[in-house]
């Protein structure tokens, strides 16, 4: 989906207050539902999880999980799932949680992501000129390191209209983006959001 500039403005802004306030408004949890909260930018929703302490108080780490436009179905409802957990009690406490397998690979999916996310970083320029000025990463990255599409080009062996495209695509294959972070000196993963 490709958000209007003047809503990704907005929409960082409001991430960025939700990091720089206590006071989060409107902001509650949701209940019976994939992600921990919504963020309401206009037409747009943020879906945010917060990590949280063993005593279970957020500490404030925001990890933003989807960005939707409203609809209907904006907020998946988990399906039932409190239903489908089978609780095991020993000496009246309760000690283990039987789940659907289903379940357990999405939880195993999810931690897999969360994994991959952590060891994937960007530096806070590229991710402005991606977030606010809808950069594709490969220019923002570009622009970051201070190389030219001529000099990317003649690295990658092609000309530099074809790399101008490459860089204005979104969906660029997955052995273009692997040469391009080796030549730019990254990881594959930071050229994919």
């Amino acid at each position: 989906m490709k958000i209007p500039m003047e809503n990704r403005v907005r929409i960082f802004a409001g991430i960025q207050n939700l990091k720089d306030t206590d006071t989060w408004g409107d902001v509650k949890r949701l209940v019976n539902h994939i992600y921990d909260y919504p963020l309401r930018v206009g037409d747009y929703r943020v879906l945010f999880n917060l990590k949280e302490d063993a005593d279970g108080i957020d500490i404030g780490d925001i990890s933003v999980e989807e960005i939707k436009k409203r609809d209907d179905h904006t907020y998946k409802r988990r399906s039932n799932m409190a239903s489908e957990v089978q609780f095991i009690k020993d000496n009246g406490k309760l000690a283990w949680a039987v789940i659907p397998y289903a379940i357990y690979e999405e939880m195993e999916r999810r931690l897999a992501i969360a994994k991959a996310q952590e060891e994937v970083s960007y530096p806070i320029d590229v991710a402005e000129m991606h977030a606010i000025k809808g950069y594709s990463l490969i220019k923002a990255w570009r622009i970051h390191l201070h190389k030219t599409q001529k000099e990317l080009a003649d690295a990658l062996n092609i000309t530099q209209g074809a790399f101008s495209q490459i860089e204005k695509s979104e969906h660029n294959q997955a052995e273009t983006i692997e040469r391009i972070a080796k030549v730019l000196g990254i990881l594959p993963e930071q050229l994919i959001l």
